[in-house]
């Protein structure tokens, strides 16, 4: 896969689009990483633009913490994020 390209894509495709609709599509999103990041323990912090911090063991320590993290954005890469 050509990241470069479907990234200069996105761009394109997002600069057409209406900012509500941007808004919509980035709540849809939200919605559904927020759902995967407390599948696997994770602490939404807050929506930065169009990034998400989550904490792990912020309210209760996990020995495998560290780890945490990774299982939402793989299950996202995989296409395991959907509505």
């Amino acid at each position: 896969m050509n990241h470069d390209r479907s990234i200069a894509e996105l761009r394109i495709a997002i600069e057409a689009m209406e900012a509500d609709r941007i808004a919509d599509l980035l709540n849809d999103l939200w919605s559904r990483l927020d759902v995967v990041i407390d599948e696997h323990g994770g602490w939404i912090d807050k929506h930065i633009g169009d990034a998400v911090m989550a904490l792990w063991g912020a309210e209760t320590a996990r020995e495998d913490d560290a780890e945490r993290p990774i299982f939402p954005d793989v299950r996202r890469q995989r296409g395991g994020v959907r509505g």
